[in-house]
């Protein structure tokens, strides 16, 4: 996935609540890749990988600013 097309996928779910919800929800690699796919956005194995580390990685500040 190219930096452009990383963009777009942030705007569309930043624009489209279902889009959002639908991204957030993803629990598994191949979830996240069918889950771009439907809204068009090509999207790799290894790319999906760093999004979900880095959603991983949020979720863990988030929980340790909030003990």
């Amino acid at each position: 996935m190219s930096r452009d097309e990383l963009v777009r996928l942030v705007d569309e779910a930043e624009a489209d609540a279902v889009i959002r919800r639908s991204l957030r929800h993803c629990r598994s690699q191949e979830e996240l890749i069918l889950a771009a796919q439907c809204i068009n956005v090509p999207i790799t194995e290894a790319m999906a990988e760093r999004m979900t580390a880095e959603r991983i990685v949020d979720e863990r500040e988030l929980n340790s600013r909030a003990h």
